[in-house]
């Protein structure tokens, strides 16, 4: 499958394979049309993918339907071979000319499943009962002894990290993933992973709360890899020039002054931010 890439310095080809809601692969796809499939970036780094698939395709002089052809519904996910996983969003659209009869496939990269997953009362570090560190039971399964994290006068010992991997339920990043299955923690600035922060989110999807909340307080920046399912957390004071930042006033933008110039059609960003981040 030929794919056309919006600025994206990706393979001009590869496979794409159908798999069931656990990403188990079920079947390579062989009636896609080539000139109808395209991956295009989208807002905050997400990727469309799109593309036609016929009911049916000639194999030696006989017309059989294309693999995939009939499990190809809404909520399945595809996977590209060196790319990653995507979610058909919707039920695909049927289209049928009266020779011929094809699927009109829309998928958004898996990532954008972080939008429809809620954050409700997540506190971190708030020194309330009802904050993560407090959660008493929770925390010491992870303790050696299943010692209590909660001293004799009922104040909790130990806070939670950006990362703890010995103890997910003192771990920011797993705390917050809680609801994302198949989600794990991947690669972690070792600026960051100690770092104690405190959050109070009443209600938000966990986007939000990666791209923004979290993003805005450890000075981080934070990349969903669809390949193999990891959040990645890097330092912004680390993060190297051509890193493909997304950088706005929502999240780690604490400036930008625009200018246009007389003598060319371009509007030019100076971007200036936390930890003497400047473009």
């Amino acid at each position: 499958m030929n794919l056309q890439y919006n600025k994206l310095d990706l393979p001009v080809s590869t496979q794409c394979i159908l798999c069931d809601q656990r990403h188990s692969p079920i079947t390579v796809l062989n009636g896609i049309n080539e000139d109808s499939a395209s991956l295009q970036s989208n807002y905050l780094d997400m990727y469309t993918l799109s593309f036609d698939v016929s009911r049916y395709i000639d194999v030696n002089g006989e017309l059989v339907t294309s693999n995939g052809y009939d499990e190809l519904k809404s909520l399945m996910y595809l996977f590209l071979d060196g790319i990653g996983y995507f979610r058909i969003i919707t039920e695909p659209t049927i289209s049928n000319d009266g020779n011929s009869e094809k699927k009109q496939i829309t998928a958004k990269s898996v990532d954008h499943e972080f939008i429809g997953k809620n954050l409700f009362g997540f506190k971190i570090n708030t020194g309330e009962q009802d904050s993560a560190e407090y959660l008493d039971e929770e925390v010491s399964k992870y303790t050696q002894n299943h010692d209590s994290n909660i001293n004799g006068l009922g104040i909790a010992i130990n806070y939670c990290k950006v990362y703890n991997k010995d103890n997910p339920a003192l771990s920011i990043l797993d705390l917050a993933l809680n609801k994302m299955e198949g989600w794990k923690v991947g690669y972690v600035d070792t600026d960051i992973a100690d770092k104690e922060f405190t959050f109070n989110i009443d209600n938000s999807n966990v986007y939000t709360f990666f791209r923004e909340d979290f993003a805005k307080a450890a000075e981080a920046v934070v990349v969903f890899n669809i390949l193999d399912l990891t959040v990645n957390v890097y330092s912004v004071k680390n993060a190297g020039k051509d890193s493909s930042i997304y950088i706005s006033k929502d999240n780690l933008a604490k400036n930008i002054e625009l200018s246009c110039s007389e003598d060319s059609i371009f509007t030019a960003y100076n971007v200036a931010g936390g930890e003497n981040l400047e473009d």
